[in-house]
């Protein structure tokens, strides 16, 4: 073997490198899950979602030109082919380790609505995104088609355990190709690998002592024999329903206005995440009661090309957040706020933070599943409800995650048919007061606006979303 790594420091460049020598039979062995490999193990985040009733992520594709419902359940069953998390299913054994499986798992559902009116796509948005999965089932994905001759729009539904927005953006594009060619020829991707250790550039599962405090707290929990089905879960979800409403607003720049603010941020040197994030911060500032929370927002990071296997194109949760604390001054001109912003997001662009919430793997996975039901009033547990605290679960956290799929580089005409918008990823939680989605197709963004009636009043977001974009407007020159 090469013995370079001796005088290596320990970098993230060394973890790729070893990684590629020292494991290539377990890289072997993950190629074909059906025949060698079996089931995939969830854990940390993943796992954590399992049980969540607002875990699911919605992607709507307005598309020009005639669907028929045969020919879109024919391309469903294509890409199922190629993405093998559209046909899975969780298997929960005796030690409440929860795998995914594709052994007896039905057909994806796909339902037909006639399109009554051009809002019509977002009422069924909502309806789908609040539907449980019956996880012991699977699939955990649906298709509603909200259908008419000339424009119609495809709604994707997923558990986010087994998906993130950029996976669903690619669907989309798999989607219409084998819609545009009926006969065109699956090309499987390999299945894919779900994130532990060995995929991570740093260790972030701490020293000893974490690691040994770590055990005391899974010993203590498994000395409760404390455990949940499928049937609990159903519960969890229709009592957090009963209480919840989420909201939707979509809109659209025109291509002159998207070309226009990529133009102009290039120029001020920071990314359109950062400018999205600075008029919303200053909406915010502007529009609601001064709050703490109102400091802090989430950022969404997609870390694919961080990791030391590749996972290129793969429907998969690849997907992780940071949480800069911006201040807000209506005095600062927008571009030094915009810089200043920028620069607070990259200090925490680090591999330590971005892969911070896999330390939950070293959790037991029942506990992970009791802290919902800790939550939610459905479990009386003192170390339950101590972690809940701890993690800020149980409050809002923070006023707005932006979660920005950027520019799409993939084909708008397939055939007959063309992706006219993208809108999503459309997500509830009760920790974060709105949501906003951004994606940018055929030169044009898209935003979706996402929050629910119990954090914030609707007239309150729909006057921050008009405030956010006439202060963009202004910064950018309109």
């Amino acid at each position: 073997m090469d013995t370079r790594w001796r005088n290596w420091p320990m970098t993230r460049e060394r973890r790729v490198w070893l990684n590629t020598q020292w494991r290539p039979a377990r890289r072997k062995m993950t190629r074909d899950w059906h025949t060698t490999h079996g089931p995939r193990q969830l854990s940390g985040p993943e796992r954590l979602r399992l049980m969540l009733p607002n875990a699911n992520v919605v992607m709507v594709a307005r598309i020009q030109g005639p669907i028929s419902p045969e020919g879109l359940e024919g391309a469903v069953s294509k890409v199922r082919e190629r993405h093998a998390f559209l046909g899975v299913r969780v298997d929960i054994d005796e030690k409440q380790t929860g795998r995914f499986t594709p052994e007896g798992v039905p057909a994806i559902p796909i339902r037909v609505v006639p399109r009554e009116g051009s809002d019509r796509w977002m009422e069924v948005a909502i309806e789908e995104h609040r539907q449980a999965f019956p996880y012991e089932v699977g699939p955990l994905i649906r298709l509603a088609l909200v259908m008419s001759d000339e424009v119609s729009e495809l709604i994707v539904t997923a558990h986010h355990a087994i998906c993130d927005g950029l996976s669903l953006a690619y669907l989309f594009r798999d989607i219409l190709r084998h819609l545009a060619d009926p006969d065109r020829r699956v090309a499987r991707l390999p299945v894919p690998p779900l994130v532990d250790e060995s995929m991570l550039p740093v260790t972030v599962l701490g020293g000893l002592l974490s690691r040994l405090g770590i055990k005391v707290v899974n010993w203590a929990w498994r000395r409760k024999g404390i455990r949940f089905d499928p049937a609990d879960h159903r519960e969890l979800h229709r009592t957090f329903w009963q209480d919840h409403r989420g909201h939707m607003l979509v809109w659209a720049l025109s291509e002159a206005q998207t070309s226009a603010l990529v133009s102009r941020c290039r120029r001020a040197r920071v990314t359109v995440n950062t400018a999205l994030t600075t008029a919303f911060a200053f909406a915010q500032g502007q529009v609601e009661a001064p709050s703490d929370h109102l400091r802090k927002i989430v950022v969404s990071v997609d870390f694919r090309e961080r990791l030391t296997r590749p996972v290129d194109g793969a429907f998969a949760f690849y997907a992780s957040a940071v949480r800069p604390e911006l201040d807000y001054d209506p005095g600062t001109p927008f571009w030094d706020a915009a810089r200043a912003f920028h620069t607070r997001i990259r200090e925490l662009l680090t591999d330590e933070s971005i892969f911070e919430s896999q330390r939950l793997s070293a959790f037991d996975p029942s506990l992970l599943d009791a802290l919902p039901f800790a939550k939610y009033g459905k479990l009386e547990d003192r170390l339950a409800d101590r972690i809940v605290e701890k993690m800020g679960i149980d409050r809002i956290s923070a006023s707005l995650i932006v979660t920005n799929l950027g520019r799409l580089d993939f084909p708008v005409d397939y055939g007959p048919l063309r992706l006219e918008a993208l809108y999503g990823p459309y997500v509830y939680t009760d920790t974060v007061e709105k949501y906003l989605g951004a994606a940018t197709v055929d030169g044009r963004m898209h935003f979706t606006l996402c929050s629910g009636e119990r954090l914030i009043e609707d007239e309150t977001v729909e006057a921050v979303r008009v405030v956010a974009m006439d202060t963009l407007r202004r910064a950018v020159g309109w």
